[in-house]
């Protein structure tokens, strides 16, 4: 008996460990997978508009694209952003010529445009030609069904060519690809907020800025954490708005629904609203940051981040956040400074 019950102490303690080990295999290939269709399908932008102009400034294309790319030739890469969310790159995408008039082509049902790996061979051996349409030897590259495909632009499946320029280079990382400046051209005005950079001759891809350092309400309803911390954007928050005293239907306009909410007793008013402002993602997670503000007669009298180690001292006058790392991970707790 007592060799049984060794055994199954064992098998026991095998059984976790495996299911451990699978956890983890699970979370590794699961976020690999996932971020491959993020990165080529839905991935996250920072929520900057795009658009193109001529050395005078006259718009070609409004600013209100998530990606704006030169691809080559005259031809650009135009992503709008996901519907009802400006943080997300949309699946509606286009190639435009240099006056803005879209490309025709063809794709398979479902399937989605990540790049141009060729213009054809005669442009291709020239990139001082102007194209107006897409040649019938252009090489697109196709996000379906979970893994990227090669099509022309009738629609019918092709391959990548040798030695062809990489033109969704740019649209991988149109930031770091170009450089933006206030002042591209003199016939630009400059306004706060708008930046410029020159990608072909007599066309520049003008940038809108989303991020100007304010609280945006959209992005810490919506659970974002990159690019910019939740604890961030709610010390943006607290430095713009007086939290304490602020009416409770007021902290709901402007952080969203909670995730946790509590009642006074018998009486229906809020008690305390809870938003969370770090959770970690994977397979083993980690209980992470939140604020907790108090309510009497819907109003805030006070509040406090908290972990699930250690929590703040409650906070029942206005202050604000100190400089918050661009890292944070479900132990931070920010300092607090004078408002």
């Amino acid at each position: 008996m007592r060799a049984n019950r060794q055994n199954t102490v064992i098998w026991r303690i095998k059984a976790v460990y495996q299911l451990a080990i699978l956890c983890i295999l699970l979370s590794i290939s699961t976020s690999a997978r996932a971020y491959i269709i993020l990165s080529e399908a839905y991935r996250d932008c920072n929520g900057d508009a795009y658009g193109l102009c001529d050395s005078n400034g006259k718009v070609i294309l409004p600013a209100k694209y998530s990606i704006l790319s030169y691809v080559g030739n005259g031809i650009y890469f135009a992503a709008e952003f996901n519907p009802g969310d400006r943080f997300i790159i949309g699946t509606n995408r286009y190639l435009v010529d240099q006056n803005g008039s879209r490309m025709a082509f063809t794709l398979p049902p479902d399937a989605i445009l990540v790049g141009v790996s060729s213009l054809g061979k005669a442009a291709d051996s020239d990139p001082s030609q102007i194209l107006n349409k897409l040649p019938s030897d252009s090489v697109l590259n196709i996000w379906e069904e979970e893994r990227m495909h090669y099509y022309d632009p009738q629609g019918r499946p092709s391959h990548p060519p040798t030695n062809a320029r990489q033109y969704n280079a740019a649209f991988i990382d149109p930031i770091k690809v170009l450089k933006y400046t206030r002042a591209i051209a003199p016939n630009i005005k400059e306004t706060e907020g708008t930046e410029f950079a020159k990608v072909a001759e007599d066309r520049v891809i003008k940038r809108v800025l989303a991020n100007t350092g304010k609280f945006m309400p959209d992005y810490f309803q919506k659970m974002k954490q990159a690019p910019y911390s939740r604890v961030e954007m709610f010390g943006r928050f607290l430095k713009e708005y007086s939290l304490v005293g602020m009416e409770e239907s007021t902290v709901r306009l402007l952080l969203g629904y909670p995730a946790g909410l509590e009642y006074q007793n018998y009486s229906g008013e809020i008690k305390s609203l809870t938003y969370n402002l770090y959770s970690s993602t994977g397979c083993l997670q980690r209980d992470g940051s939140h604020v907790k503000i108090n309510f009497n007669d819907n109003k805030v009298t006070g509040w406090y981040c908290y972990t699930s180690s250690k929590q703040m001292p409650l906070v029942t006058k206005n202050m604000m956040f100190a400089t918050v790392p661009k890292e944070v991970n479900e132990d931070y707790l920010p300092e607090l400074v004078a408002k």
